[in-house]
């Protein structure tokens, strides 16, 4: 594996860590929002503003991460199976530990990990990502094989007369 693609995998792995890092830090600010609203009443139009910014930085933060994965130069099968399955373990934890006996000091992370939350969008993304990467994933011999089609060859050029 040359230099560029470890890289360029280690590079994924840990934005998927920092996405789930951001929703996390982010779910934590809009509850302690909702708490301080809760006390006082008068952060309303904060909160709803808040949340929208937050969700607004999610979703930049998440759609970075995936133009890193088109742009980069290509990535491990790995790393499709990481995101899938780390995805998946956040978005089946709930019903897990509804169906499952386990220790109580683990429904901890029920609170953060309701649908809705944002940790919890980022762990949906994580698994769609991983599930289609997986899907359309190439072989490196074949992604060098295709030919890309030379510049005006079959195209006329709109500009010439």
């Amino acid at each position: 594996m040359d230099k560029g693609k470890a890289l360029n995998n280690l590079l994924l792995i840990s934005g998927l860590f920092g996405i789930l890092l951001l929703g996390l830090v982010f779910d934590l600010g809009i509850n302690g929002l909702a708490t301080r609203n809760a006390e006082t009443g008068t952060l309303s139009a904060t909160l709803v503003w808040m949340f929208s910014l937050l969700e607004l930085l999610l979703m930049v933060g998440i759609v970075g991460l995936i133009w890193l994965a088109v742009s980069g130069g290509g990535f491990s099968r790995w790393v499709s199976v990481v995101y899938l399955v780390v995805g998946l373990i956040i978005l089946y934890t709930n019903p897990i530990l509804y169906v499952t006996e386990m220790p109580d000091s683990l429904y901890v992370v029920v609170e953060f990990l309701i649908p809705g939350s944002m940790l919890y969008q980022a762990g949906g993304f994580a698994a769609a990502f991983g599930l289609v990467s997986l899907f359309f994933w190439k072989k490196e011999k074949d992604l060098i094989s295709e030919e890309p089609e030379k510049a005006g060859e079959n195209e006329e050029s709109p500009f010439i007369e």
